[in-house]
């Protein structure tokens, strides 16, 4: 298994195969089975490739579940776990204030990279705090990144930042306490502006990957915000279109088959269609709210 998705480019688009486990694999078995079931029909070849892709499937998952577990344990190491140890792991770990990323490093941004195999140099959290120190953010939110500016208003909900800035000459660069995700917007009094990032540091070898905007002179209100992007409006689109057609083919099968059907397979249509037809409201409320996040 392992050969296969240090080889195959689109299983190294998921990086990891725990973004196979959920609904997702469960639509590909389901649209899989469905496939190689309708071909069963047709032909016996199919039949049997149909049953060769189960048995196949099973001895998969006993092997990765029993064979190469996907935890190993090491001998020979020590599990004394001390006050300074637990400290030490949770300063050291990338991640960064307000749950902006997990503490593996699976959900941060490319836009991070600090090196952590370079003795004697500050490492995950004591990079930002050494270099920017968490009193110099007014709020926790934002500071002066560069130019000369001063920072006179601040407002702040879970996924929304409004700052008023005052330059005082060209131009500035306003900071804001938050590793950037596709999704992020920013504006200045209502135009939307690009969102950059810090540069790469040769002489200290991290990308820190936070929220810069630049703001030109007098006074302006600056927002950052996070809404949806394209790819899940899209998905969630696919997801709401599915769930009312399959919604559609249930309502018509029962009605065609309303007299004809058992009274106890009538129930069991009835409750497939009722759970359809919550499943496909719901697909639609998530869309909604999706476009208007963005």
């Amino acid at each position: 298994m392992e050969s296969v998705w240090a080889n195959f480019a689109p299983m190294q688009f998921l990086q990891i195969p725990a973004r196979l486990y959920g609904p997702f694999s469960l639509g590909v078995a389901l649209a899989v089975g469905m496939l190689l079931d309708r071909l069963a029909v047709q032909l016996v070849v199919w039949r049997r490739t149909g049953w060769v892709v189960a048995v196949a499937s099973v001895v998969s998952v006993v092997i990765g579940r029993l064979a190469d577990p996907p935890i190993r344990f090491l001998e020979g190491v020590s599990h004394a776990v001390d006050a300074n140890a637990l400290l030490r792991t949770e300063f050291n770990r990338d991640a960064w204030n307000g749950g902006a990323a997990t503490g593996s490093g699976e959900f941060t941004p490319v836009g991070v990279d600090i090196d952590e195999a370079i003795p004697g140099r500050p490492r995950g959290n004591q990079v930002f705090d050494r270099d920017y120190p968490p009193g110099s953010w007014v709020g926790s939110t934002a500071l002066v990144y560069a130019g000369s500016a001063r920072i006179t208003e601040l407002r702040r909900d879970v996924l929304r930042n409004d700052v008023g800035v005052e330059v005082e000459s060209s131009g500035a660069t306003v900071a804001f306490h938050q590793l950037w995700f596709p999704g992020w917007r920013a504006s200045i009094d209502g135009t939307e502006v690009p969102i950059l990032v810090p540069p790469y540091d040769a002489s200290k070898d991290p990308r820190l990957g936070f929220q810069l905007v630049y703001v030109p002179w007098i006074y302006h209100t600056v927002t950052t915000v996070f809404g949806s992007t394209r790819p899940c409006m899209t998905g969630d689109a696919i997801t709401a279109l599915t769930a009312i057609a399959l919604t559609l083919e249930v309502l018509v099968h029962l009605g065609r088959g309303w007299l004809t059907i058992v009274w106890w397979s009538r129930t069991g249509w009835i409750v497939a269609s009722v759970a359809s037809l919550g499943f496909a409201s719901m697909a639609i409320a998530q869309t909604v709210f999706e476009v208007s996040m963005s």
